[in-house]
C-alpha cells in the first residue's frame, strides 16, 4: 500500500491565518518563517481577508507613533498632529519583512502596542540558522508560528471566512481548560500567553466550522497550532 503524502505546512499556515483574520485582537499575529512562494501566497490572501500595512525596516518612533507633522505645523500656524502607523492599522495589521532584524527599541514599541492599543502584527522570518529570529519579545505576544520553507505547493490560497461569528462560541469547560495546561506542561510549554492563545483558538476552529461548541478535536487542533510549535520537550509515549 502506497503511504499517504505528508501534509504539508501550507494547509497549517492557511488555519492559522483563518483563525488570526477571525478574531486579530484577541490572536495578535503569526510568524511566519521562511521565504516561499507558498509565504507569499498566503500574505496575499490575508492581505484581502483583512487591511494590511508595511512596517518600514529602519522606522523611527515618529512614523510608528506619530506625532506632531512639524512642515504643516508651521504651514498651518497651530500642532498639526499626524498619525503613525500604529494608529493607522486599527481594523488590520503590520506585516514586517525581515523582521529578524527589528530593532530592539522597535520591538519593544510594537510589543507594548500588542498589549495596549489592539495593534496586531504579521512577521516575515527571513532568518537562516535555527536559534535565529524575530524577537521574543514579539513572538511571545503572536499565538501562531508557522515554517513555511519546506512548503511544496502555493496555488488556491485563499482564506475562507467563518460559518459563525468568534464571540457566539461558548467559553471551553473547566475540563478543556485543565487538558490543555496539562498538554502545554507535557510539552514544556510554560507562557500563560500560549496557553490563553490555545483556549481560544480551540474556540476559533469551532467557529470556522460553524459550532457553538469547542469539541475534542478543535483542542487537538488547537495544541497542534499554538503549543506545539514552542514545545521545548516531547511528553512521554503515553501522554
Amino acid at each position: 500500500m502506497t503511504p499517504p503524502e505528508p501534509a504539508d505546512p501550507l494547509d497549517d499556515a492557511v488555519l492559522a491565518a483563518r483563525l488570526f483574520a477571525l478574531a486579530p485582537a484577541i490572536f495578535k499575529g503569526l510568524v511566519l518563517r521562511g521565504s516561499s512562494p507558498a509565504r507569499e501566497a498566503l500574505v496575499a490572501a490575508l492581505g484581502e481577508a483583512m487591511p494590511l500595512r508595511r512596517l518600514p525596516g529602519h522606522v523611527d518612533d515618529e512614523r510608528l507613533l506619530g506625532g506632531i507633522d512639524l512642515a504643516a505645523s508651521l504651514s498651518a500656524g497651530k500642532p498639526i498632529r499626524q498619525t503613525g502607523l500604529i494608529e493607522e492599522v486599527r481594523d488590520g495589521a503590520l506585516i514586517a519583512g525581515m523582521a529578524e532584524r527589528i530593532e530592539p527599541g522597535v520591538a519593544g514599541r510594537l510589543a507594548q502596542a500588542l498589549d495596549e492599543s489592539g495593534v496586531a502584527l504579521v512577521l516575515c522570518d527571513d532568518a537562516v540558522e535555527p536559534d535565529e529570529g524575530p524577537p521574543a519579545s514579539l513572538t511571545e505576544r503572536l499565538a501562531f508560528a508557522c515554517d513555511l520553507t519546506h512548503s511544496r505547493r502555493w496555488q488556491g490560497v485563499e482564506l475562507a471566512p467563518s460559518a459563525i461569528a468568534f464571540a457566539d462560541v461558548a467559553s471551553l469547560e473547566d475540563d478543556d481548560l485543565r487538558a490543555l495546561a496539562a498538554t502545554a506542561e507535557a510539552l514544556g510549554v510554560a507562557s500563560l500567553r500560549a496557553l490563553f492563545h490555545a483556549a481560544e483558538a480551540a474556540r476559533g476552529l469551532a467557529a470556522l466550522d460553524g459550532r457553538a461548541v469547542a469539541s475534542k478535536p478543535d483542542l487537538a487542533g488547537a495544541v497542534r497550532l499554538v503549543l506545539a510549535p514552542r514545545a521545548t520537550r516531547l511528553p512521554p509515549q503515553e501522554q
